[in-house]
């Protein structure tokens, strides 16, 4: 699945480069922030989690997170970001008022997909709301940094999410549990 997913999200990721998008570069004050800012988004999961528990098996335990969360990030990001971000800008020309549209669009494949994974059947609706709200956010998020910056941006944003969410605060509820 990996290797499926490295071709389809490197030839999207060469297309979408085609088209203009993700060109520019931040420096070290830029990185900061978007790495600030991504951690930013751990404390809402947080208390999501602290408001109704997800089951003890949403994690998976050090040492074995250390490997298999940035694998699932790189998955997320070809899957949930670059495909359907180059199909949608196929699909429009990807310029102007397309835009938003574009990211608006791809920035809800993957709260859609939690939303409708199994698991997510036995939720209250009103979790899976503010679960989807969530997700939304920080998908857009990630895909405006994606516009502007680039891949790498992007990625990291992730990297610095599923950090503190799965790998830092998945390890403690675990524990607590």
């Amino acid at each position: 699945m990996i290797g499926a997913s490295a071709i389809a999200g490197g030839g999207a990721l060469l297309f979408l480069k085609a088209q203009g998008w993700g060109h520019r570069r931040t420096g070290p004050s830029g990185l900061a922030l978007v790495a600030l800012l991504s951690a930013l988004f751990v404390a809402p999961a947080i208390l999501i989690d602290l408001w109704h528990p997800f089951p003890a098996d949403l994690n998976v335990a050090l040492p074995g997170a250390l490997l298999f969360y940035p694998a699932m990030a790189f998955l997320a990001e070809c899957l949930f970001h670059l495909v359907p971000l180059a199909l949608l800008v196929a699909l429009t020309g990807g310029r102007g008022r397309a835009v938003p549209v574009i990211i608006g669009g791809a920035a809800l494949i993957e709260p859609t997909f939690q939303v409708l994974a199994p698991g997510a059947a036995s939720l209250p609706a009103g979790l899976l709301a503010v679960l989807a709200l969530h997700l939304f956010a920080f998908n857009l998020f990630q895909l405006l940094l994606f516009r502007r910056y680039g891949f790498a941006v992007m990625f990291a944003a992730r990297l610095v999410y599923y950090l503190g969410w799965h790998i830092l605060w998945g390890s403690a509820r675990l524990v607590l549990g």
